[in-house]
């Protein structure tokens, strides 16, 4: 095929070819588009699309066979065209409904600078217009603009032209079309296909062909000639990632043995959701209504080194005027799940919702502040116009996965917090995972750094990706809604004019359109506060002269001032008196399920109390050193062993907030006989004996933790001693 025939003009470089299919072919890939499985059609904001070859990143692509019926086109566009240096591996199919587009951008550094896009069905126009850094001088010449501002680039309509895609035509452009203009399509069903806005680029392509479309379906409009859009468009953008990485090892949990076990025991009754333990601890305020004085330092808890813990004044009752909500940021490390969180706080103060919390307030920790990352998990609180917040900020940080754990465990719903620019990563897969496992039913996506993505197209495909990774964890990947925008441009926004309101800033209204999703997508608990009270410890504090004061979410029941409790597991069950309750720097007559709570205890010494135990109405819990469990061994490529264990294997166990080694004395298959060998992979009951005894009940899920992962996840069938 001789190229330069099919040349459009003489700058910048580009190349329309009519007819590239014919009839039949157009037929048999709209067949095969249409008529293969539903689930992979993605569906974005403004159009539905599906990604062929792979997942691309900055750095490369990860990638997967396309299907023959696609490399068949592929390789014809390759061979007929000789500008592709090697075979095309990937390709994006769109499909536009006539009053939907794509916004002017460019394609990103992972590509192979040409592009070729085969458009099918309904005829559209492609608008090619300058990129930022390109301005028009007083005599029409164009020189570069250096000045490097980061966002999405305006259009400079002097130097615009626009392609008329006719069905069946093949769209290519290369070089200075590639580096230098954005391409995009118009959301409106009414588009222009001729616009001289100079003589110097002559922007009639295929006058001929666009002219005999003209007579049949288009208006005029002086100058311009005006396509009614009135039929779906599909097309096949096919490109080329020369760097091919590595695919990361699949975390996705797929093995129907195991979705039967997560979702069989997503919402056991009465048990709650699992909440295993680790060592951390959640930086919750207390207030002076515990002290005779307005402050104190407690010596930090040997498993994790914190600073000095102050209290604050009580501002009060804490009034019930909404529903209250417990949700939590969660992602990989650096992804801006702190910064986020003060976004949260800062853009909801300015509305007299919040009480604004920088980023250092919540990153307060000396090793938090140092490393630039969070370690424990800590909690701010905040209110929407419909609810109240609880928010847990998790770390993402791999050496401190399973501080994320209790984090996790605490939520009803969550943000996960992925970089636009990056991703998701390591640990964003190993949070969904965890998220799963300890019963977080919920959540929405917040795609930071948009301000650091030039190319749109390319944060699309980190959506598309950030979907099919949901989905593969059993959650609704197609609904959750994905907001996209930049932590830290609100923040700095925010900081400047902390009054900032709705409309005023586009990065600050990006936080409200999130904060929008979670109040309707994530829906109010049913709280389980006809059940006995249960409270998972989490951390204590000793208060001189008043008691001990021990903090965590209220599992389910309720509790007041004067009650008496039951303190279970670990060591002899003992019974102690309520003398106060209070959350986020509020006094509480009375806790509920979901509340996260510090409660005062009289007559219990510090040392008497610690993490992993639980507080529970008197006799309604019991602790138990051996139990059955049904349990699903995660495969090597799900995260998990490399090679099988064997009856006397000892892992740790998360159990609420606690972990406990444990033995697994006996392995039995699905009818009950007796197996010598588990493995990575396989759904299997064992009886489990805990070097301690632990407050647990049948229906109660936890983890099953080896060597810093996660190994497996059970539930509890029966109780034995």
């Amino acid at each position: 095929m001789e190229l330069e025939s099919f040349r459009v003009g003489l700058t910048p470089t580009v190349f329309y070819i009519p007819g590239f299919i014919t009839d039949e072919e157009q037929t048999q890939l709209l067949n095969h588009i249409y008529g293969g499985s539903g689930s992979k059609w993605k569906t974005l904001k403004n159009r539905r699309l599906q990604n062929w070859g792979g997942m691309v990143h900055e750095k490369g692509l990860v990638p997967q066979e396309l299907p023959s019926w696609l490399t068949k086109i592929t390789e014809k566009i390759h061979e007929s065209t000789g500008l592709f240096p090697s075979a095309i591996n990937h390709v994006l199919i769109n499909e536009y409904h006539p009053d939907q587009g794509i916004m002017p951008h460019q394609d990103g550094p992972a590509y192979f600078p040409v592009v070729a896009i085969l458009s099918l069905g309904s005829p559209v126009v492609m608008d090619f217009s300058p990129h930022l850094r390109l301005r028009s001088s007083d005599d029409d010449d164009i020189s570069r603009d250096q000045s490097g501002k980061s966002g999405v680039p305006e259009r400079d309509d002097k130097h615009s032209f626009s392609v008329l895609m006719m069905p069946r035509s093949l769209l290519i452009f290369k070089d200075d079309a590639y580096s230098d203009y954005l391409h995009g399509i118009s959301d409106s069903p009414t588009q222009c296909y001729k616009q001289v806005h100079n003589t110097k680029l002559l922007l009639v392509i295929n006058e001929a062909e666009a002219l005999s479309f003209s007579e049949n379906s288009s208006g005029e409009d002086g100058d311009n000639k005006i396509l009614h859009r009135d039929q779906t468009r599909v097309s096949l953008t096919c490109r080329l990632v020369p760097k091919i990485l590595d695919s990361p090892p699949p975390m996705a949990i797929s093995s129907p043995a195991y979705s039967r076990l997560i979702c069989s025991y997503s919402s056991p009754s009465p048990s709650p959701s699992l909440s295993p333990a680790i060592s951390t601890s959640v930086k919750l305020n207390l207030s002076s209504s515990f002290l005779p004085s307005y402050s104190l330092s407690t010596p930090s808890a040997p498993h994790s080194p914190r600073r000095s813990f102050t209290v604050r004044a009580a501002r009060g009752k804490f009034e019930r005027k909404k529903p209250h909500v417990n949700i939590g940021t969660i992602g990989h490390v650096d992804h801006g799940k702190t910064t986020l969180t003060a976004a949260l706080t800062m853009a909801l103060a300015s509305m007299g919702n919040s009480v604004a919390k920088k980023y250092d307030e919540i990153d307060a920790a000396p090793e938090e502040r140092a490393r630039g990352i969070t370690i424990n998990t800590a909690t701010v609180e905040y209110e929407t116009e419909n609810r109240h917040y609880a928010h847990v900020d998790c770390p993402g940080h791999a050496d401190y996965v399973k501080n994320m754990i209790t984090g996790a465990a605490q939520m009803d719903g969550a943000i996960l917090v992925v970089s636009g620019a990056d991703g998701p990563m390591p640990q964003t897969k190993e949070h969904i995972l965890l998220a799963k496992q300890v019963g977080v039913p919920d959540m929405v996506v917040f795609l930071n750094k948009e301000d650091q993505v030039d190319d749109a197209e390319l944060l699309e495909l980190v959506e598309l990706e950030v979907r099919e990774l949901l989905s593969s964890y059993e959650f609704n990947g197609d609904d959750i809604p994905i907001i996209s925008g930049s932590a830290l441009l609100a923040v700095e926004t925010l900081t400047e004019n902390p009054n900032v309101k709705r409309g005023d800033n586009k990065w600050v209204d990006k936080i409200y359109e999130l904060m929008d999703a979670v109040d309707s997508y994530i829906p109010i608990p049913q709280r389980q506060t006809e059940l006995p009270f249960l409270l998972a410890v989490e951390d204590v504090f000793s208060i001189t002269g008043r008691g001990t004061v021990a903090t965590g979410r209220v599992e389910r029941g309720t509790v007041k001032v004067g009650e008496t409790v039951d303190l279970v597991g670990l060591r002899e069950t003992r019974n102690y008196t309520v003398t106060g309750v209070e959350m986020f720097q509020k006094i509480l007559d009375e806790a509920l399920a979901g509340d996260n709570v510090g409660l005062l205890l009289r007559g219990i010494q510090k040392a008497d109390i610690q993490r992993g135990m639980v507080l529970a109405k008197p006799g309604s819990i019991t602790p138990h050193t051996k139990f059955e469990a049904i349990v699903y061994v995660l495969k090597k490529e799900e995260g998990g062993r490399h090679s099988p264990f064997f009856a006397g294997y000892r892992p740790q166990f998360y159990m609420r907030t606690t972990d406990v080694t444990g033995k697994v004395t006996k392995i039995m298959n699905d009818k009950d006989e007796e197996s010598k060998m588990v493995m990575p992979g396989d759904r299997v009951k064992i009886v489990v004996e805990l070097i301690v005894p632990v407050a647990c009940e049948q229906g109660m899920r936890f983890a099953i933790r080896e060597g810093g992962k996660t190994v497996g996840a059970g539930v509890i069938q029966s109780i034995i001693e």
